[in-house]
Formats: C-alpha cells, structure tokens, sequence
C-alpha cells in the first residue's frame, strides 16, 4: 500500500460488499425520489386535463341531447298542426 491515502484496487476490493451497495444506494435514492415526484405531478397533470377533456365532452353531450329534445318536440308540434290543417280541410 503506498502512502497518501489513497487505495489501491486490492483494497476496493477489500471493502465489505454490503458497504459499496449501501453508498451507491444512497447516491441513486435521491434520484429515484426526484423521479417519481416528478412522474406524479405528469401523472396529475395529465388526469386534470383528461377531467376537463370529459368534462366538455359531458357538456356537449347533454347540449345534443337538449337540442334532439327540442327538434322532437318542434316536429311533434308541426305533426300536430298539420293534422289540424287536413282536418279543417276536409270540414
């Protein structure tokens, strides 16, 4: 071993398994944590504009189905008055 300090391969070698795999896990964590905030807040991001995406579709649904309503309605009444019409013709 020289002087210094510094070690030589052999002595990384040395070093107990556990210990290299404990460090270099409290290297990746950190990383890991920023990751997967970062993934939850896409994740959020992405669920907010699908809700406001199904949202509009909602709206626009219930506007179709109010408009079809009213169409029925006119044409049930213009039915009816024609039927009125061909009555007093023949009257």
């Amino acid at each position: 071993m020289s002087g210094g300090g510094s070690k030589t391969c052999v002595e990384v070698s040395r070093t107990p398994p556990g210990h290299q795999c404990l460090a270099s896990q409290r290297r990746v964590e950190p990383a890991c944590v920023r990751s997967r905030l970062r993934l939850e807040s896409d994740v959020r991001k992405l669920l907010r504009e699908v809700s406001v995406s199904a949202e509009q579709a909602l709206s626009k649904a219930r506007e179709l189905i109010a408009r079809y309503y009213a169409v029925q309605n006119e044409l049930e009444r213009l039915g009816k008055l024609q039927e009125d019409l061909i009555i007093s013709d023949h009257s």
